[in-house]
């Protein structure tokens, strides 16, 4: 057994199988009979007395003496090589006995053939030796494995073995070795363990048979057998057979019966007999066999784990087969084996099967087959792998009471109770109970499959007490099937049953639970449902109810999100305090309930293994809890690929890249939630519809990949061989179905009347021929043309689905709608180009949460999108024209949102209905924001009919056929930040009684100009005056007309308008200064008076303009408005343009002159500047931020700075006009310093008393010195000339002023020659007595010019001379007397010279 097997058979909850200890056979005093020992561990002899003292060696020699009854064959523990043959028989009262003294005696049916010498070596690789056995082996064991048996000596694989019979030759393959070396063999020897054959009154106890060729114990025509606390292990057939004993009262009890190669208990043709306290598994066929073996009783027994060796066999683990009628079958434990648990099979009629436990087997827990009357009671089938309790093949009339059925036959779509059509004749069925705790149905009965056993009863009237309920087990996991106090199986059985079996496995009667209802039939009336008896608890005054719970399914994939369903309608509380709630955590953080149902759903938002728990509360408060695993698991997204000009496209394919659909519809079949379907070029000639959703986070997507993928509802009827003459001009061709428009060459033909009234380019269609004619003059139409006739409703329909992105496709042509949504939520349309739809170009009815963008719709007979009874829902992005309704309508519904719509040219042919943008039909709250509205042929935003709470918010409408905004038979409409320009009548219009609305931060201009319907920028009828607030608005006529309508009266001035309506009190009446009116570029400039001054306190007003773009401050106007923003601008558009700034200097002048204009304080308000352009206005530009303008010309000029941001947005300042006067006439002022001068002298020549007669400063000074230099011109007023030579100069400068203008003027300059120095000479004395000095001295001698005096040169008259000096001044000495000439001469530096002479007398 193997260790799971052990563990299992341990668990089991009543032991049926009574320990296998020594049975002992000791005799009363009075006993008679002999008794014979057998020990071959000791001395022995089979010739002696058989004594204690001196034993037999062989069992068999015991029992050729033990021949008169009472005798009895004591064997010693050993292993006995023998087959035991039992050779009389006993009495009743004193029977042979045949028993083991203690553990440990085995009867042995193999030979020992080890030793190498035994085996001789042959040409394969098996080994032979001779061999002769009592028996011819039927098995061979190699170190106690059994191996194959091959088919003959020569076809032997490694461990296999073949004896041939006749040449008594033994062939043994291990692959090659001498099987006798090193190993084991033992070989089949002895047919029986031990036989009886026609005996009566034996018993045979506490004996082990291992590996006997046929049968461990094969009792044989025998009677009043018993066979006690036998183990049979190994046999070759079966453990234990008793064969041919009719009425025979053979006892098998206590008896371990395994790994036999065929069943392990076998009863042949055998009547009588008790197989009880049991155990038989792992064998080759069934546990325990019966075959035309009537009138048995099985009971208490265990047999699991046996598997069939034959694959033309199934192992059950109690078979009662082959006419084998009126057998008990009681108490038994039945578990893991290949087939039934317990089979009642081919006419073994009437079997009484009752108090069985059997649960984990291969097939099903209890099998019926051909056999009729069969009961089944109080049994327990939990987990088989198919069904509970199988009825089938005509086995009418059976009983079903009482019993257990749990989680069988849920992994194999099978049941706990199944009863053929067959079988269904005469069956009673009540009383049971039938609980699956995964989500598998409980029961099919005469071919009806039923939820749950309540369900049967309810179709059939069968099982009236029936439950489907969980009787909740102590552990079944753990193979403990007794009832968990309170369970619902408590006190409810019927005991009236025809043999119903008071007693369960454990002999426990039924006992009354104080605290339980008794609900049951019969008497008792508190005997349980099951095999196992409820033993109650002592005291116990409330049980806490019994918490089941189911989760359906148990396994999800997603996405998609498949909704769980948590059911705990199997719970119960059978005691008097009943379930008051259930709550459900569903392990991932949301909890439901407490509340009074048993189910509740949830779908999970994420991947994982989730507990959920379920907690059940009774009205006393006690609670249980039940868990379930769900396993969450991420789908693995799929992709495919459409692509019809593929030339490897297959419907039947993949849907991958290499081998794509052809068709979208054969993608959309296949698509789940996450799952993307991407379309390649082509005509896709077919209505595309999705029939499954997407989920939030894990869409289905549907995806264009190429703009040439078109979906077309036409049929193509260009072949001309189709269409025939008719005796018109018009030609007919069969077709199907009825089309609503034709076309030729992909225009739209007109639509005659009938068949024979068509006109060139008309069609007709004649449903009840199926004809369509064409007529374009006479021609067939399908020569040089392409026709084709609408053939499909939709070309993309979506119905009752959720989560869906489409993008990316072009529709054309369909019967009504392009795109039709019907009843859908979270849907979104992107870049779908519809056009030429016999109805709307998309329409979404009664729908939430749809997103249409980047939707174009031109060209359809209806409207261009529709939003339809739907809420919540947004068109945006998108471009409506030519459409032969409105362009966007929405019809009813609530919360709709119009965004960033441009509609134009939108047009009804029979009637001027058709506007840009329609919220109508008592919508709700719709919001119509940032759109873009023109040329429509009605008004370009309508709001009518019923509609309340409209909201129009920063919309540009204008050129449109009627109203820029018109409000009808609408109540509490809010007109908040619009630009409403040039409309055919009133720009804002309210009548009809559209009373309570609001109008704020409007801008409008030239409205209703020349109009003879509706007047002004603003109209408010009688009907609608109640509660309508107008204010802020900006109103403007650049011819006079009418500002307002307001009761229909008219006024041409806001201050008029005011005083008799009280409204518009800060409104304001001026040019909006629009970029380019005329070309409709209506954003403000930086001059608007509509900058800086809105109201922003609306609820209704919103924070960003059409451009998206937030206010922003400009800082060069005043903040007029109010509100939280007190800087928002009026109308459509927001102000966020650059502001430009300058200065100029000068501000005026005589030309020519030079003006700087500075424009570096220019700001970018939302985007940096980019460039700066100044244009001087003399055709001079300057593309930097600070320029000069030069003015030559006398002239007034106004130069002009743009400064442009990096969004491409402008803002140009105009400087104030600089006025150039003429250029006036400049004088010439000239000095020179000095004026003269020796030789040589610079000169400074002095301009600067020139002057200009404009005031300005001189330009320049040219010099000339009159010596043959000049200076070139000079910005400054003075110049030096040198002379280096005497003479007499005319210098003269010219001046020239800004203009260009000069003026000359000169001066003279005496230049004088060099001339030599004159000496000066004075004495101190003129008289001296000799021997003293005289002091002679030349300091007063000078030199005029620019040479000075360089030497002085002094002679005394004595006849001394001195050389030149520098000094003035020498002394002279005489030293004799006489009158002496003192004489000095001054020399200049470029020596000219002069002297000067003094006398001086010495006397003594």
């Amino acid at each position: 057994m193997n260790k799971r097997l052990r563990s299992l058979a341990a668990a089991t909850v009543i032991s049926t199988t009574a320990a296998l200890v020594l049975v002992v056979t000791s005799s009363p005093a009075n006993a008679v009979g002999t008794g014979y020992w057998v020990n071959n561990t000791v001395a022995c002899s089979d010739t002696g007395a058989g004594t204690q003292a001196a034993p037999f060696c062989t069992i068999s020699q015991g029992t050729k003496k033990a021949v008169l009854p009472g005798d009895t064959v004591h064997v010693a523990p050993g292993i006995y090589r023998e087959q035991v043959t039992v050779n009389a028989s006993g009495t009743a009262t004193d029977p042979i006995t045949v028993t083991g003294d203690a553990p440990g005696v085995v009867v042995l049916g193999t030979k020992s053939l080890a030793g190498a010498a035994l085996w001789t070596a042959t040409s394969t690789t098996a080994w032979s030796a001779p061999y002769t056995p009592p028996s011819a082996p039927k098995q061979v064991f190699v170190d106690n494995q059994r191996l194959a048996t091959a088919t003959s000596a020569t076809t032997t694989t490694p461990n296999s073995w073949f004896y041939d019979a006749t040449a008594k030759v033994l062939y043994v393959d291990l692959g090659g070795p001498n099987p006798g070396d090193g190993h084991q063999v033992e070989a089949g020897a002895q047919s029986f363990g031990v036989t009886t054959s026609s005996k009566q009154n034996v018993v045979i106890s506490n004996l082990e048979f291992d590996r006997a060729n046929l049968a461990g114990v094969r009792l044989l025509s025998s009677s009043a057998i018993t066979v006690d606390h036998v183990t049979t292990s190994q046999s070759a057939g079966n453990g234990v057979l008793v064969d041919t004993c009719s009425n025979s009262s053979i006892t098998v009890r206590s008896t371990a019966v395994d790994n036999a190669l065929s069943t392990g208990i076998k009863l042949n043709a055998s009547s009588g007999v008790t197989v009880t306290a049991s155990t038989t598994h792992n064998n080759g066929l069934h546990g325990i066999g019966l075959g035309t073996s009537p009138n048995n009783l099985l009971t208490g027994n265990t047999a699991y784990a046996n598997i069939s060796l034959n694959p033309n066999a199934t192992a059950n683990g109690i078979d009662v087969d082959t006419s084998s009628p009126d057998n008990r079958v009681i108490g038994n434990i039945t578990y893991q084996n290949q087939d039934s648990g317990i089979q009642i099979y081919s006419s073994s009629h009437r079997a009484l099967v009752a108090r069985n436990i059997s649960y984990g087997n291969g097939d099903h827990g209890f099998d019926t087959l051909t056999s009729t009357g069969v009961q089944y009671l109080n049994n327990t089938a939990y987990g088989n792998r198919r069904d509970g309790i199988s009825i089938e093949g005509t086995s009418t009339g059976a009983t079903v009471a009482d019993n257990l059925l749990v989680d069988n036959g849920t992994t194999a779509t099978e049941y706990d109770l199944y009863v053929d059509a067959g079988s269904y004749s005469g069956l009673t069925a009540d009383r049971d109970m039938a609980y699956n705790h995964v989500v598998a149905p409980s029961t099919k009965v005469n071919g009806v499959i039923y939820k749950t056993l309540t369900a049967f009863a309810t179709a059939t009237g069968q099982e009236a007490h029936g439950l489907s309920l969980d009787p909740d087990f102590v552990n079944p996991a753990g193979a403990d099937f007794r009832l968990v106090a309170g369970s619902a199986a408590v006190d409810s059985a019927d005991s009236s049953v025809a043999n119903f079996v008071a007693a369960d496995q454990g002999g426990n009667a039924p006992a009354d639970d104080a605290i339980v209802p008794d609900t049951g039939a019969g008497t008792p009336t508190y005997a349980d449902r099951g095999a196992l008896e409820y033993q109650p608890i002592a005291g116990a005054t409330d049980y806490p109810p019994h918490a089941a719970a189911v989760l359906n399914p148990a396994a999800v994939n997603m996405p998609p999100s498949t909704p769980v369903t948590a059911d705990a309608s199997g719970s119960s509380d059978a005691d008097v305090n009943g379930i008051a709630s259930y709550t459900f955590d569903f392990g991932d953080g949301t909890v439901v309930g407490p509340q009074a149902p048993a189910t509740a759903t949830h779908k999970y938002a994420a991947a994982g293994t989730f507990t959920v728990t379920t907690t059940v509360t009774d009205t006393a408060g006690l609670t249980d809890t039940a868990t379930a695993q769900e396993v969450v698991s991420l789908r693995q997204l799929q992709t495919y690929s459409v692509e019809q000009t593929n030339p490897s496209c297959s419907d039947t394919g993949p849907g991958t890249v290499t081998t794509p659909f052809c068709s979208i519809g054969a993608a959309t079949k296949k698509a789940l939630a996450g799952d993307t379907i991407l379309v390649g070029a082509g005509q896709y000639r077919e209505q595309v519809q999705l029939t499954a959703s997407g989920e939030p986070g894990a869409p289905i997507t549907l995806r264009a990949t190429s703009p040439s993928a078109v979906v077309l509802g036409t049929n193509d009827v260009s072949d001309a061989a189709g269409w025939s003459a008719t005796s018109t001009n018009a030609w007919k061709h069969a077709f199907t179905p009825a089309p609503s428009q034709v076309f030729l060459d992909g225009q739209p033909l007109a639509k005659a009347t009938s068949s024979t009234t068509t006109t060139s380019g008309s069609w007709f269609y004649d449903t009840p021929t199926a004809t369509l004619y064409v007529d374009i003059g006479g021609a067939n139409p399908a020569t040089g043309h392409t026709v084709a006739a609408g053939a499909r409703s939709f070309g993309i329909l979506l119905r009752q689905v959720t989560d869906v992105n489409i993008s990316g496709f072009a529709v054309r042509q369909t019967n009504l709608s392009g795109v039709y949504l019907d009843t859908v939520q979270r849907v979104s349309l992107d870049t779908i180009d519809t056009a030429q739809s016999g109805a709307q170009g998309v329409t979404a009815d009664n729908s939430a949460n749809v997103t249409l963008s980047g939707v174009q719709a031109s060209a359809n007979l209806s409207i261009g999108i529709r939003l339809f009874n739907t809420t919540d829902s947004t068109v945006k992005a998108s471009v409506t024209h030519e459409n032969n309704f409105h362009g966007v309508s929405i019809q009813g519904g609530a919360r709709d949102t119009v965004t960033g719509v441009t509609a134009y040219r939108n047009k009804r042919l029979s009637a001027r209905i058709a506007a840009g943008i329609d919220v109508s039909s008592s919508a709700q709250n719709t919001v119509v924001d940032g759109n873009l509205s023109y040329s429509n042929d009605d008004s370009g935003i309508e709001s009518y009919t019923g509609a309340t709470g409209t909201l129009v918010r920063r919309n540009v409408v204008y050129d449109n056929g009627d109203h820029g905004i018109d409000n009808f038979q609408a109540t509490g409409s809010q007109v908040i930040s619009n630009t409403v320009v040039s409309n055919a009548t009133a720009g804002i219009n309210f009548e009809g009684g559209s009373s309570g609305a609001l109008t704020r931060n409007n801008v409008t201009m030239d409205n209703a100009v020349g109009s003879t319907r509706t007047i002004g920028e603003i109209r408010v009828d009688e009907t609608s005056g109640q509660g309508t607030v107008l204010d802020r608005d900006l109103v403007f006529q650049s011819n006079g007309g009418p500002l307002f309508e307001w009761a229909s009266q008219p006024y041409t001035t806001l201050s008029s308008y005011q005083a008799v309506s009280g409204e518009e009190p800060t409104g304001k009446s001026a040019n909006p200064k629009f970029v380019n009116l005329t070309g409709r570029d209506l954003h403000l400039t930086s001059a608007s008076p509509a900058i800086d001054a809105a109201d922003t306190t609306p609820a209704g007003w919103s924070g960003t303009d059409k451009d998206g773009i937030a206010p922003i401050d400009d800082p060069a106007v005043a903040n007029t408005g109010t509100g939280s923003v007190s800087y928002a601008d009026l109308g459509a558009y927001e102000y966020v343009g650059p502001v430009a700034r300058a200065t100029v200097s000068p501000t005026s002048g005589f030309a020519p002159v030079a003006v700087t204009v500075d424009g570096s304080t220019s700001v970018g308000q939302s985007a940096p500047l980019a460039t700066y352009l100044i244009a001087c206005g003399n055709g001079t530009t300057i593309a930097q931020a600070t320029g000069t303008c030069n003015y030559t010309t006398a002239a007034t000029y106004a130069p002009t700075l743009t400064v442009t941001d990096t969004a491409g947005r402008t803002d140009t300042w105009t400087s104030a006009p600089i006025v150039v006067q003429p250029n006036g006439v400049p004088t010439a002022r000239l000095t020179a310093t000095p004026a003269q001068a020796y030789v040589p002298q610079t000169v400074l020549m002095d301009a600067s008393k020139s002057s200009d007669a404009d005031g300005r400063p001189l330009a320049g000074y040219t010099f000339d010195c009159g010596n043959g230099t000049t200076t070139g011109a000079l910005t400054t007023s003075t110049a030096n000339c040198t002379y280096p030579t005497a003479g007499t100069y005319t210098a003269a400068v010219t001046v020239t002023d800004t203009g260009g203008l000069t003026s000359r003027a000169t001066t003279q300059v005496k230049i004088l020659a060099d001339v030599p120095p004159t000496a000066v000479l004075s004495l101190n004395k003129t008289t001296v007595k000799s021997k003293q000095a005289v002091q002679a001295d030349a300091s007063k001698s000078t030199d005029p010019d620019k040479t000075p005096i360089a030497t002085y040169t002094f002679n005394c008259g004595n006849g001394t001379t001195l050389p030149p000096q520098t000094s003035a001044t020498t002394s002279c000495t005489y030293n004799s007397l006489g009158l002496y000439t003192v004489t000095v001469t001054v020399t200049d530096s470029i020596g000219k010279s002069s002297s000067a002479s003094k006398t001086v007398l010495v006397l003594l």
